[in-house]
């Protein structure tokens, strides 16, 4: 154990432990760090216990949780919570999914059309509305232009000098072709109808069991929003991974329409999102400010590799007829 997992270690006393095994109903025989939260074993389970500082998350999820499961969206860990502090959910031995291979994309898309379509116009009240999908694009490309000027990572600027203006020039054509048309308005209303959205579908967000099945954890960033956010998101960061090859991103929208049909103003925003750089600003301005989970030796080859793709992503986004 490092030093890093020994402090994280030490904040778990003999209250939490009696407290966990209270709420598991079961003895507990060894807690271990594991990726930043503690992996419980019971004498009859293993159970990942993530600490919040959010009560009314917890309580609203809790809701939606039982309400999902109810209409049948069985791909979600068992969890339990104290409804205040702690959230325990069951440990799901397997593998995270891996965005460069054709068909984890394809398998997640179909898990996240069939999450979309049983998660429409929940009757589990609203935690708070926060900021929409639209919204947040608008403040990652401020965030980028702010980290641009300041220039305070020269390895980072190294990367980006070659695109640097191009990456520019995508977020402003973004931002008006998105002015263009009231999205905000069509964001609110989706929030309004309660359609549930989880807004962090990284790779390791899914899990592959033993036999193949996919599940999708970590819900911290749900909440209501436009459902089409999930699915850019996915095919961003998929796409940068498969090299912009048309077909894949096709097969991943078919199969996820086949849970989830799009509307058409939703393919016209998808079409629009997809010249956005997001993966490229996200990584930027995680190494940029100095963010723990964005390290130099793990996330600057990364973002070498996204700037090297440019060339097969730029063309590609002026060319999205089959999203019309």
């Amino acid at each position: 154990m490092n030093g890093q997992e020994q402090g994280w270690a030490f904040h778990i006393g003999a209250a939490e432990r009696l407290h966990w095994e209270r709420l598991l109903g079961d003895r507990i025989e060894t807690v271990q760090p594991f990726q930043k939260n503690w992996l419980v074993t019971t004498a009859h389970g293993r159970w990942v216990a993530k600490r919040t500082r959010r009560p009314g998350f917890l309580q609203w999820w809790a809701g939606v949780d039982r309400e999902i499961r109810l209409r049948g969206f069985q791909q979600l860990p068992f969890w339990l919570t104290d409804g205040r502090e702690w959230q325990l959910s069951a440990w799901i031995p397997g593998r995270s999914a891996r965005y460069r291979q054709q068909g984890d994309l394809v398998h997640a898309a179909a898990i996240l059309g069939r999450f979309h379509r049983l998660g429409r116009g929940l009757y589990t009240p609203t935690l708070s509305p926060g900021s929409n999908l639209i919204k947040r694009v608008e403040e990652r490309f401020l965030t980028f232009i702010r980290f641009v000027r300041k220039q305070n990572s020269p390895a980072v600027q190294q990367v980006l000098q070659p695109v640097e203006g191009e990456l520019l020039q995508c977020g402003q054509q973004v931002l008006e072709a998105l002015s263009r048309f009231p999205w905000d308005d069509w964001c609110r209303r989706e929030q309004q109808m309660h359609n549930l959205v989880h807004r962090d579908l990284a790779s390791h967000n899914w899990i592959w069991d033993s036999v193949g099945r996919g599940w999708l954890i970590d819900f911290d960033t749900a909440g209501y929003d436009v459902q089409v956010g999930d699915l850019w998101q996915l095919l961003s960061r998929g796409m940068w991974e498969q090299n912009w090859e048309p077909s894949i991103l096709q097969r991943a929208v078919a199969t996820y329409e086949q849970e989830r049909p799009l509307q058409w103003w939703e393919r016209e925003l998808l079409r629009i999102l997809l010249a956005f750089p997001n993966e490229i600003y996200r990584e930027a301005i995680g190494l940029g400010r100095g963010d723990p989970e964005y390290t130099i030796t793990r996330t600057l080859p990364y973002l070498e590799r996204l700037v090297t793709n440019v060339p097969q992503w730029r063309p590609w986004t002026r060319q999205q007829s089959w999203l019309v």
